[in-house]
């Protein structure tokens, strides 16, 4: 994934949009494969399985939309992802420790939190790589997010899975103290 020119970009995403839409199941595009119902971005196969991809100034990133595995054992399986809140009004991509208001998918039966639920959530893991302070780059295997109330605090009693550093930086400190594992 290296830096890529927005012109040059639209140029190709107006061609691949056409392509799909015409029912191609699948696009090449600089020997990767574009999946049908996947938009836009240089898209790795391994990225984001639902959803859409952008680029932002070179960077492939998940955005609303998106389908998310909860990592947490609030009662949520999957969670849609339909705002970013941050610092910009109209921010439209989330990345590791931003929070997101979403939309539960998919629930366990007989549990507090229901299918359809409108919650607020926190970012922990996502397949896009980035690159820590120190030079180490890291790529998860999957999108996940943990479950949180209004004042920050996971809903659920347990975390599973690996959880980025950065969210110890950024006062989420619950829930890197949950954690089994934390890179």
């Amino acid at each position: 994934m290296v830096g890529c020119e927005h012109m040059a970009l639209k140029v190709v995403l107006m061609t691949i949009k056409d392509r799909l839409r015409s029912g191609e199941k699948s696009v090449e595009v600089a020997g990767e494969s574009i999946a049908s119902g996947c938009r836009e971005g240089d898209y790795d196969p391994g990225m984001v399985r639902c959803g859409e991809l952008y680029c932002v100034e070179g960077i492939v990133t998940a955005s609303i939309r998106t389908l998310l595995n909860v990592a947490d054992n609030s009662g949520a399986r999957k969670l849609m992802c339909i705002r970013v809140i941050g610092a910009a009004s109209n921010q439209r991509y989330a990345r590791i420790g931003d929070v997101i208001v979403a939309v539960i998918k998919d629930a366990v039966p007989q549990m507090p939190l229901e299918r359809s639920e409108v919650i607020r959530a926190v970012i922990v893991r996502t397949c896009k790589e980035f690159k820590c302070e120190d030079g180490i780059i890291i790529r998860y295997d999957d999108n996940a997010a943990v479950i949180i109330d209004q004042k920050g605090n996971p809903k659920g009693t347990r975390v599973f899975g690996a959880i980025a550093e950065e969210l110890r930086e950024l006062n989420f400190t619950t829930i890197v103290s949950l954690a089994p594992e934390v890179l």
